[in-house]
């Protein structure tokens, strides 16, 4: 027996002298108070990941044990209220979603160059922020990212953004002291502050390359929009249940979600030559749509896209299209569920023109 123990604890003894003889080998690990703040290392790279004890001022360094400091982890800092102050490094590149929400007391803070985007709810609710420059190389800005920043009244905007998410900069100072008429967020409409005129044409100058999510949304009382410039990407609900009767579109390559849903008064829409995929619910409820033109080159219909279009019997889809989703064609929902969505039933004698071998054909 007292053989067995000695054996026993030979053999853990050089168990661990092996495992310390590997500590060198670089790996991914967790560590923590480096000067109060906790990190990861992930291939080298050192990513933040929150904090030892409630901060006022962090100044976080480039490198931590010579590995560069490249992001913030989603939630780092959230709910932090003693954070007044951050200098964030340049080589920070990204910052996860909701890091700094709810900091109620984060005045100041600086946005590296190195950022492309900025996630959903980044900085939700920091009352106290009053100025921020979003870096020029900043091409997406997610739903809510500075929603609820009551105090922000300055933001310099990054002059080629693509998508700004809904609600992104809503119940801000910025936007109480915006005019009524439509709001611009750089090259971006953001929204439309104020009740819209009837029959309403809106023209927009060559400057403007984006329109945000739900930019336009429940505006019933738009009737068209007009296009100096060449418009790349609009986002999700851009013009969801209003009076659109008829809009030409540009280089897009997405038509997004629900872009179009609701949309009672449009008739006609082409699809530029540019899109590649028709996203789910884009044109639902369009019931006086009759008339649609896709071109060669898309490759993908997303669920419901043309659900309950009543007035379209026919339409063409172009042998490029490889996917085309459940119910996106040819489906009205019932009478009797239409509220609730519940049962969808085919429209009768509706007809899909295409090429055999294809999507099309499958349908």
């Amino acid at each position: 027996m007292v053989i067995k123990r000695v054996f026993a604890l030979i053999l853990f003894i050089c168990t661990l002298g092996m495992f310390t003889f590997y500590t060198d080998i670089p790996m991914s690990v967790n560590a923590i108070d480096y000067d109060n703040l906790c990190y990861e290392i992930d291939n080298g790279n050192v990513i933040i990941n929150g904090y030892v004890s409630e901060p006022v001022a962090i100044v976080i360094p480039d490198k931590i044990n010579d590995c560069p400091v490249v992001g913030i982890a989603s939630l780092s800092f959230a709910n932090c209220k003693s954070l007044e102050n951050i200098v964030l490094p340049e080589s920070i590149s990204f910052i996860g979603d909701r890091a700094f929400i709810n900091c109620d007391n984060l005045k100041n803070i600086n946005l590296p160059d190195r950022l492309k985007t900025i996630e959903h709810n980044t900085f939700n609710g920091c009352k106290s922020i009053e100025q921020i420059k979003i870096p020029d190389g900043v091409t997406d800005i997610g739903l809510g990212a500075f929603k609820g920043c009551t105090s922000l009244k300055n933001i310099t905007f990054p002059s080629n953004a693509k998508t700004i998410g809904t609600g992104a900069f809503d119940e801000t100072e910025w936007l109480n002291q915006q005019n009524d008429g439509l709001i611009y967020a750089g090259n971006v409409i953001y929204s439309y502050k104020g009740k819209m005129p009837e029959n309403t044409i809106l023209t927009i100058n060559d400057a403007i390359t984006a329109i945000a999510e739900c930019a336009l949304k429940d505006q019933i009382n738009l009737k068209g929009i007009t296009f100096y410039g060449n418009i790349t990407n609009i986002g999700k609900d851009a013009f969801s249940n209003t009076g659109l009767e008829s809009i030409e579109l540009s280089d897009l390559s997405t038509i997004e979600y629900g872009i179009f849903s609701n949309c009672q008064n449009l008739k006609k829409i082409t699809i530029p030559k540019t899109v590649k995929s028709i996203e789910s619910y884009a044109f639902e409820n369009c019931e006086s749509l009759n008339n649609i033109i896709m071109n060669d080159g898309i490759d993908y219909i997303g669920s419901y896209a043309f659900t309950n279009c009543n007035s379209l019997k026919s339409i063409s889809i172009p042998s490029s299209v490889k996917e085309i989703q459940e119910y996106a064609l040819g489906y009205n929902y019932s009478k009797e569920t239409q509220e609730c969505e519940g049962i969808l039933e085919p429209i009768k004698d509706f007809i899909i023109y295409g090429y055999t071998e294809t999507a099309a054909e499958i349908m």
